[in-house]
Parts: C-alpha cells; sequence; structure tokens
C-alpha cells in the first residue's frame, strides 16, 4: 500500500503534471474556451442537453475536427491551433514546486498565483510587453498525498491482532510522515521568443 501510494504521487510529477503535458492542457483548453465564447464549439448547457447518441459523438475526433475547421483563424487562436497540430510546444519560463507541510504555501509560490488575478497579468502584459493571451499559468489543486485518517475515503490497514487503524496513523509507516502534506507546483508559459522578456517582467513585477 505504501509502494502503491508513492507510486501514485511520483506519476503526478513526472507523468500528469509534466511541463510538457501541462504545456499542451493550456493551449487545448484556451482554443476550446475562445472557440466556445463565439458559439463555434459545444459549451456546458449544449453538452447537457445532448441524447445518449449525441452525447457518444463528443470525442477526441469532436475537438481534432475543430482544430481542423478554425485552422486558418487569423486570431492568436489560429496560431495555437497550428501549433497543436504541429507539436509545437510552449516555453516554460517559470517552475515553482515542492512538497508543503501542514498546509503551508511555499513563498514563491503563493506570490507567483498572483499572476491569476486580471489586474496583475493585465501588469505584468503591460511590464513585459508579451500580450496578456500569450501569459499562460499553470495552478492545479495542490494533491493531497493522503487523505486525512478521520475522512471517508481514509485508507485503513488490517492488523496482526484483528484490528485496523488508518496507515497515516500506523508509526512505521513512512506514509505516517506525508500524510499531512501535499505537493504545489506552479508554472508560466510563454510562446517562444517572447520567454525572456515575460520572464524580466516577472522579475521586476513580483521579484521572483
Amino acid at each position: 500500500m505504501e509502494n502503491f501510494l508513492l507510486a501514485r504521487y511520483h506519476m503526478y510529477q513526472a507523468v500528469y503534471y509534466h511541463k510538457t503535458v501541462v504545456g499542451f492542457d493550456l493551449m487545448l483548453q484556451k482554443v476550446y474556451e475562445e472557440l466556445m465564447t463565439k458559439n463555434k464549439a459545444h459549451g456546458y448547457d449544449d453538452i447537457c442537453k445532448m441524447s445518449e447518441s449525441e452525447l457518444c459523438d463528443f470525442n477526441d475526433n469532436y475537438v481534432w475536427n475543430l482544430l481542423v475547421k478554425h485552422k486558418k483563424d487569423p486570431s492568436f487562436i489560429g496560431t495555437l491551433i497550428n501549433m497543436l497540430r504541429e507539436r509545437k510546444r510552449l516555453k516554460k519560463i517559470k517552475d515553482i514546486n515542492g512538497v508543503s507541510l501542514f498546509g503551508k504555501e511555499l513563498p514563491d509560490y503563493t506570490t507567483m498565483k498572483l499572476i491569476e488575478l486580471d489586474i496583475q497579468k493585465k501588469t505584468l502584459s503591460k511590464k513585459s510587453g508579451v500580450p496578456e493571451e500569450w501569459i499562460f499559468c499553470s495552478f492545479p489543486k495542490p494533491l493531497q498525498i493522503l487523505s486525512n485518517p478521520e475522512d471517508e475515503p481514509a485508507i485503513w490497514v488490517a492488523l496482526k491482532d484483528g484490528h485496523h487503524k488508518p496507515i497515516a496513523n500506523d508509526p512505521a509507516s513512512i506514509i505516517h510522515s506525508l500524510y499531512k502534506s501535499c505537493y504545489l507546483y506552479a508554472r508560466i508559459y510563454t510562446e517562444e521568443n517572447k520567454e525572456t522578456s515575460l520572464l524580466k517582467g516577472i522579475h521586476n513585477c513580483f521579484n521572483i
């Protein structure tokens, strides 16, 4: 069980939160959001009204066909679509990650999260000369390594004497030292050739 939980933690670090995976996710999210805003892609209300048959067609092919259909869009969305189609990545320019103990955020992480605020992004764009739409931020929900032993999903282990206890309360388990911890990460991306300007802007605005 310990190995399973640690493997899950490392899978998030090495695969699900990998810089390239996250970069392409951000691009696709932005493209779909913009197309949805222009009523060129299914929105939440549309999806809720779909029949079972229609819902089955709301799949990867639907999204890929959207990219093909709008690849000549004159806005930056067209640029993003073609980057996706040609497997061209955004450039990661800032990366903060680490294990937070007892809910305490890493100082630079807390500061960098300010970039999510519209007013801060506008200021950063002005200072760096990088358009707002080319400032991509990724601040996923902190990864809780193990549930609190008082929570319903908590993992319990069977003891040799027939009793049970949450693995988080077992002093013989390495997980015992980790259940109050979580993994935090924050990343900022932008288009190639804009990275130096944006990095300087972040340093000037947030001193990180």
